[in-house]
């Protein structure tokens, strides 16, 4: 691919990220998250190379996908839909196929990467003006402007990750100097956005994905010695720190407090019970209807959703709609776990991405760019881009 063909790649990509995150500011954004795949695609259509187009399309995730998306139709024509829940599954084809053709060559893979990572960049720094330093160790802070905290500390914890993953990135001679610097910097600006949305299932997801990051980079890496050394430093630092470590997150995310007390996961182990006894039991094969759970659940409980990504596809497409999806993403674990390659550049958003579909709704969405960086890890290990063409 020639400069000028990167450059517009990596443009398209950007755009892509940074519209479908900054959508909901709008009063049409379900509108403009739809269209923010448009140029894209067209890019990706228009420059196919040796058949890729074609090959991406044979996938068998690609199929998994349209399976999907069939049955979603098939759960609307007999339930009914809200338009922007029928969407959310159809667009989930184009968005495979451009990610798919980005994938395919190891220079579009990473300015893919790069162009997702400034993308969440720039929404985080959009965040940073609501900052007010003098409250930043208050509990009741949380920083937001048109999504929801959970929302915010999600796109900036995928974010962090993309840093750390392109900084730790193997090669010739890894990141240059400058390129580190770019990386480690945001990865800190990220962060504190991430710490004040006080989100504990962003948090989770995030440190999980890192936890995933730092075994395959680093722990397969060292002697028996060095492992001890590191195990035995980690037990004494949470002999010596731990309990005062627990008691600040305590305070700071609020892990007892009346409205956000985790004994219930925030009243999500009632609304997870519902949706299982109420909804999914009575409408097991095809669901109620994309977009249609919602209504349900807040006329039952008065909770706004299923707060579970698995548990919300099969509440609207049922186990027919749920089980292809459940296949590509066991698939591409599957896969990331087992190459060496893939458990550097894919593992970590794999892991974080299926920590946050356990408690909000993100599975399987072009809804943010945290979502799509979920997505784009899913499709480079489904296609298997792993030691034949490493990062």
């Amino acid at each position: 691919m020639t400069a000028r063909a990167r450059l517009l790649h990596f443009a398209v990509i950007f755009f892509w990220g940074g519209l479908s995150s900054f959508a909901l500011s709008t009063e049409s954004g379900g509108v403009y998250q739809a269209l923010a795949i448009v140029p894209a695609l067209l890019f990706c259509l228009l420059l196919p190379s040796h058949g890729a187009f074609g090959g991406a399309m044979r996938g068998q995730a690609f199929f998994l996908v349209c399976l999907g998306a069939a049955m979603a139709c098939a759960s609307a024509l007999f339930n009914g839909f809200t338009d922007m829940g029928l969407l959310r599954y159809l667009a989930l084809i184009p968005a495979y196929l451009v990610m798919a053709l980005s994938a395919r060559d190891p220079s579009r893979r990473l300015d893919a990467l790069q162009a997702f990572a400034l993308a969440g960049l720039v929404f985080c720094a959009a965040h940073a003006g609501e900052i007010d330093p003098g409250r930043i160790l208050d509990p009741s802070f949380r920083i937001e402007l048109f999504l929801n905290t959970n929302g915010v500390g999600f796109i900036a914890g995928m974010t962090l990750l993309t840093h750390a993953i392109l900084l730790a990135a193997p090669g010739a001679g890894g990141p240059s100097v400058a390129m580190r610097l770019y990386h480690g910097s945001s990865m800190a600006g990220t962060g504190l956005i991430l710490f004040l949305t006080r989100s504990r299932t962003a948090f989770m997801a995030c440190l999980a994905g890192l936890a995933a990051l730092a075994c395959a980079r680093w722990l397969g890496k060292l002697s028996w010695k060095r492992t001890l050394w590191s195990a035995g430093t980690l037990a004494l630092a949470l002999i010596l720190w731990g309990g005062r470590l627990f008691s600040s997150l305590a305070d700071y995310y609020s892990l007892f407090g009346k409205y956000r007390n985790i004994s219930n996961a925030t009243n999500r182990t009632e609304i997870w019970s519902y949706v299982w006894d109420e909804i999914i039991a009575n409408h097991p094969f095809l669901g109620v209807g994309p977009g249609l759970h919602g209504d349900l659940v807040e006329r039952g409980i008065g909770f706004s959703s299923a707060h579970n990504g698995v548990l919300m596809y099969l509440a609207e497409i049922g186990v027919l709609g749920t089980l292809p999806y459940l296949i590509v993403f066991f698939t591409g674990l599957r896969r990331a776990l087992k190459d060496p390659a893939l458990r550097t550049l894919v593992l970590p958003l794999l892991v974080a991405g299926g920590v946050e579909s356990m408690a909000e709704t993100m599975f399987f969405s072009t809804g943010n760019v945290g979502s799509l960086l979920f997505l784009f890890a899913l499709v480079v290990s489904t296609m298997g881009f792993g030691a034949a063409h490493p990062l």
